[in-house]
């Protein structure tokens, strides 16, 4: 753990000389030439007639000098241009590779505000934009580490950088000035999360975050609008997080807030949130790699994940929004993700949410499909029935393309128990967004879907299952639960 302080701004003399303007001059042209020999292929290419690495050049020098009339903009007026003077900051000032990334970051920000305002297409930026951002993720460009901001009392602040991490995605902890922007602060303090508390109040959460990049998940703290993508989703890291009020002196709440806070933000720095500016301001993708099917979960942010389930397996004297808020995203990745995890970790997980966040339908159905891929048929029916009872019951329980979901499992699913339980919980979504009297028309639909699926020829048994699902939902749909104790 770091533990930094901030320190009030100091005032920084411009770059005014041509002796100063030339080093930076120098300085760019050696980074760039560097980057290219270190395998960013993307500078070489070609843009109007000019490699892309003197364009990139060209962009540092122009920061460079809007930075100058900023500064001395500010000299005019008296006031001191803000810097970030931490220590860590400092030492990240000297290298010269971040440094000029900064500045060419900068510069595309500015081309692109510019771009905006006078209504130019940014279509051949964007491409360059994606070129140089797959180059730069395949090469040795430095990256920075997980860093995350914290505004909270003194006690918390204490309790939450002391509190231990069993993960692989050390956090840097900055202390940050209070009645802040959180944008604001994100940017200036180079953090991927931001941690907030009005005086002992809830404590908030915020994640650096782009306009058309947006995270895959608003807020942990409460459930998506219900889907099969929201249910068995591709990605779960999230924009804020509200982890309401926690008590300082509990070890047990300090760990989760703490596990929590390490998560979001390492999961914000997802490939697919990500700009150039970003990478190249030493933000690079944490989770490349890591992600991938039938893999080993070794990369930070399945470690962050893994902490996290294990954390919510264990007993807790009270269910807290930190708490509620663990099990949702817990429970998403364990019912989703191909990372190779034994069945029976992904089975305590799913349980101990379960157990915190109730009668749920999104959990009662990741539930029901990892006990079916453990084997556990009638302990997966009956939690597909109760998911069934409470999708039906709800005013408002439309359900958007949970079809096209489905038969793309059926045509496209990899051979696995895990995916013939996502398959059940999607029939009970069929099954729960139909009414009554048109279920045997989907049941009709969905059993052609089944006799053709390719990862299901010849595995009639799996066959039989989904066939029995479809008697179960029926037998529960003529008899309810008031029906049976009258």
């Amino acid at each position: 753990m770091n533990h930094q302080g901030s320190t009030p701004p100091a005032r920084s003399a411009p770059l005014s000389t041509a002796s100063e303007a030339l080093a930076l001059f120098s300085a760019s042209c050696i980074a760039v030439a560097t980057a290219a020999y270190l395998g960013v292929h993307g500078l070489k290419s070609h843009i109007v007639g000019l490699p892309a690495g003197l364009w990139l050049i060209a962009l540092i020098q122009l920061a460079a000098y809007l930075r100058r009339r900023h500064a001395r903009a500010l000299a005019a007026t008296g006031e001191a241009p803000t810097r970030d003077l931490t220590p860590r900051l400092a030492a990240e000032a000297l290298d010269l590779p971040l440094v000029i990334g900064t500045a060419a970051a900068a510069a595309l920000d500015s081309i692109r505000a510019a771009s905006a305002a006078l209504g130019l297409s940014t279509d051949g930026i964007s491409s360059l934009e994606r070129r140089l951002g797959d180059s730069l993720d395949a090469s040795a460009w430095p990256m920075r580490p997980i860093r995350v901001g914290i505004d909270v009392v003194p006690e918390l602040f204490e309790a939450l950088t002391e509190a231990p991490a069993a993960t692989r995605a050390p956090v840097q902890w900055v202390r940050v000035p209070s009645g802040r922007d959180d944008d604001h602060d994100l940017r200036r303090f180079h953090l991927d999360a931001i941690v907030r508390q009005q005086g002992h109040g809830p404590v908030r959460v915020a994640t650096a975050e782009t306009d058309g990049l947006d995270a895959a998940w608003f807020d942990w703290s409460a459930p998506r609008p219900l889907s099969y993508a929201s249910i068995f989703p591709l990605r779960v890291d999230a924009a804020i997080l509200h982890l309401g009020e926690i008590d300082p002196t509990s070890r047990d709440e300090v760990n989760l807030a703490a596990s929590l806070v390490r998560t979001i933000a390492t999961l914000s720095r997802s490939p697919a949130r990500l700009t150039l500016a970003d990478r190249l301001r030493g933000r690079r993708p944490v989770c490349r790699g890591s992600l991938r099917p039938g893999r080993a979960p070794t990369g930070p942010s399945e470690s962050c994940l893994l902490e996290l389930t294990g954390l919510i397996t264990r007993p807790a004297d009270r269910t807290t929004d930190a708490r509620r808020a663990a099990a949702r995203v817990v429970g998403a990745w364990l019912a989703s993700t191909d990372a190779r995890l034994e069945l029976d970790v992904r089975r305590r997980g799913i349980d101990a949410a379960l157990d915190i966040l109730g009668d749920e339908p999104e959990t009662l159905l990741r539930a029901a499909a990892l006990r079916l891929a453990a084997g556990d048929d009638d302990a997966a029916f009956d939690a597909m029935v109760r998911a069934d009872r409470a999708i039906s019951s709800r005013p408002d329980h439309a359900i958007h393309d949970h079809l096209a979901f489905l038969q793309a499992e059926f045509e496209m699913g990899t051979p696995g128990p895990l995916t013939l339980g996502r398959v059940g919980a999607g029939i009970v979504l069929a099954a729960a967004s139909s009414p009554p009297d048109r279920l045997a028309y989907v049941r009709s639909d969905i059993m052609d879907d089944i006799r053709y699926s390719s990862w299901l020829v010849g595995r009639d048994q799996d066959q039989a299952l989904l066939v029995r699902l479809f008697s179960v939902l029926e037998r529960d749909r003529l008899n309810p639960p008031r029906a049976k104790a009258a």
